[in-house]
């Protein structure tokens, strides 16, 4: 099976892609550090079967042009970007990892609350200001 990971984030992890080797026998890496759009991304895809996507946008014109395109991973949040209906009517089959940044927002979350508790960020202006 053919994997095409347009995620540039998984196509620059070597302990991913160490991972991803021992899966599948063919591996197309995003190497560009863009996000693959239009006719590119048509391309990167055509002949996968199975594919990780991260920002790239999956809508029924991409769809219809990658007819070999059997499962979809999801890298990252929202899913604003994918197109369910069509999905579903090609039996393509979409793989999410909800909640993937709980931590980072939880933790980000904290850091302002006590930001806000502490005025550390007005404190960081007045001392900018000098005073």
């Amino acid at each position: 099976m053919k994997l095409s990971v347009c995620s540039r984030s998984v196509s620059n992890n070597s302990y991913a892609i160490k991972i991803l080797k021992k899966k599948f026998k063919k591996i197309i890496l995003n190497k560009t550090n863009r996000i693959l759009k239009g006719d590119e991304l048509v391309s990167f895809l055509k002949n996968s079967e199975a594919a990780i996507i991260g920002l790239e946008k999956i809508d029924k014109q991409l769809i219809n042009q990658c007819p070999k395109l059997k499962f979809i991973g999801k890298y990252g949040v929202g899913t604003n970007n994918l197109d369910f209906k069509e999905l579903k009517k090609k039996k393509i089959k979409i793989f999410l990892q909800r909640g993937i940044n709980k931590r980072s927002v939880s933790e980000l979350t904290l850091n302002f609350m006590l930001l806000g508790l502490r005025k550390t960020y007005q404190t960081i202006k007045n001392v900018k200001k000098g005073e």
